[in-house]
């Protein structure tokens, strides 16, 4: 009687380790998740106040002098800024392709002017803040909305 005893108290405990283990993994996928959208929403709110930073100051002083300002790098008339994973800026003493290795998200300021037939000329201002690989779709335009972590369009009158 004391043997039975003892095999169904291990029982019973193997039994409450499986549920334990099984809700534990559950738990783990749970925190994982969550603390990936919360990487996530730092990263759209870092990049959010960053290009409304520079859209307002082109919006009021123009493309060139908001890429003067920022001291951002300019390539084929496309203002860029590198930053790491944590949204520090990259050194500028590193060439361009050690930026681009190093650099978890990029800040790009381009500027577009449509053709508005016959109407005052109207420059376009959109900047951009995404993951670098995304680099080429960035720069030519051809991007899907969820590989820009932010958009922001700012119209403003050309100097001419």
């Amino acid at each position: 009687m004391g043997k039975g005893n003892y095999r169904r108290t291990i029982l019973e405990l193997v039994l409450v380790t499986a549920i334990f283990s099984l809700v534990s993994v559950f738990i783990l996928k749970i925190y994982m998740t969550a603390d990936r959208l919360q990487g996530q929403a730092v990263a759209i709110s870092t990049a959010t106040i960053r290009v409304e930073s520079i859209a307002e100051y082109a919006g009021a002083k123009g493309v060139e002098a908001a890429a003067q300002y920022f001291d951002m790098h300019s390539r084929d008339g496309v203002f860029v800024i590198y930053y790491d994973k944590q949204w520090n800026r990259l050194e500028d003493n590193l060439g361009e392709n050690a930026k681009k290795a190093k650099a978890g998200y990029m800040l790009i300021l381009r500027r577009n002017e449509p053709d508005i037939n016959g109407a005052a000329p109207v420059e376009q201002a959109v900047v951009y803040a995404g993951r670098c690989s995304e680099e080429k779709a960035l720069l030519s335009g051809n991007v899907a909305e969820e590989d820009v972590l932010c958009k922001l369009q700012t119209l403003v009158l050309a100097q001419q």
